[in-house]
């Protein structure tokens, strides 16, 4: 794998968390949509990839670290919305 492929792969996510994190900043219900969406898409699709490449534990760490936050935010953005 080149340096430009790894930079995209580890930047990519991290800027798609950013623009998702903007957006939630102004517009709290649809931030908290997108960030409960994109945990889920992890969730559910991460396991999926990488199974057999992958050992559980790297699987289980990306879920923790990648899927759980932004679905945690996305889920307080949206009850947090819906208590005001």
């Amino acid at each position: 794998m080149t340096l430009r492929g790894v930079l995209l792969h580890a930047a990519l996510p991290g800027l798609i968390f950013l623009l998702t994190t903007i957006v939630a900043w102004r517009w709290e219900v649809i931030g908290g949509k997108l960030l409960m969406f994109e945990g889920l898409l992890i969730l559910v699709i991460f396991p999926v990839i990488a199974a057999g490449s992958i050992p559980f534990g790297g699987i289980l760490f990306v879920i923790l670290t990648m899927a759980l936050p932004p679905l945690v935010a996305g889920v307080l953005l949206r009850t947090n919305w819906q208590r005001l």
